[in-house]
């Protein structure tokens, strides 16, 4: 299988570094990094999607900060003399109105607003902000980096608004993304991207039967698929068969 994703990518494989959206969103989401003091990964093909992820999480992130920032200005006069469950009412009804704007999915019953939290950060993020008055949270809002967890919640972040990627297949630790935008199909093992084939914009069910040839290390089915929804051209189906069937 190696030898053939080989040839695959060399027929196939363009750049995407200079496609327009691309660029664009690379740009912002380095930049929104290096405020934070962060870095951006840039170490393989997939860091792309995972620099989504954390980008989008930052900008919710920020927005409930500000929304909470917010609220202690308008209760300035009076927040000191609150008892701590007035406080925390008052504090949830201004982070609520920033939390119907941003995105979010549940994880065993917790909305997930930061993917790259730990499920108990995001649950006080919705509900406890008013523990932001004290020092040791108020200081997340611009040091954070020791709280940052690798997919805390899986393959499944990447089937979210937080991705631009379509899941299209799916078993066990093995799963399939497809990226309209940079016309990949992207193959993963846990969180891990193992390889990626070069394709145009399939139906669901034809991603899924690539996926599945790929995971089983079907080499002349896989090259077949391709084949049959015109994803290669004669010349290179023959040369694809010809490897496979050694």
């Amino acid at each position: 299988m190696e030898k053939l994703m080989k040839v695959l990518h060399k027929k196939l494989d363009q750049s995407t570094d200079k496609i327009h959206e691309v660029k664009i969103k690379k740009k912002k989401m380095e930049d929104l990094f290096a405020f934070d003091k962060l870095e951006y990964q840039d170490k393989n093909e997939f860091d792309y999607f995972k620099n989504e992820i954390m980008y989008q999480g930052i900008l919710n992130k920020q927005a409930i900060e500000k929304a909470y920032k917010e609220g202690r200005t308008k209760m300035y006069d009076y927040y000191e003399v609150l008892s701590y469950p007035e406080k925390k009412r008052l504090m949830n009804y201004e982070i609520s109105l920033a939390l119907n704007e941003i995105i979010c999915f549940i994880f065993e019953e917790q909305k997930i607003y930061i993917p790259f939290f730990e499920k108990k950060m995001n649950a006080i993020y919705e509900n406890e902000m008013v523990l932001f008055d004290l020092k040791q949270y108020n200081r997340l809002m611009l040091d954070y980096k020791e709280l940052i967890l690798d997919h805390p919640y899986g393959y499944r972040t990447y089937d979210s608004e937080f991705s631009s990627l379509i899941l299209v297949y799916e078993k066990e630790e093995e799963a399939a993304f497809y990226s309209e935008m940079k016309g990949r199909l992207y193959f993963l093992k846990g969180c891990e991207m193992l390889d990626f084939i070069s394709l145009p914009f399939l139906e669901k069910e034809q991603f899924s039967l690539i996926a599945s040839a790929y995971f089983e290390q079907d080499k002349v089915e896989l090259v077949s698929l391709m084949s049959d929804f015109e994803c290669i051209n004669e010349k290179t189906y023959k040369k694809l068969m010809k490897i496979s069937n050694k």
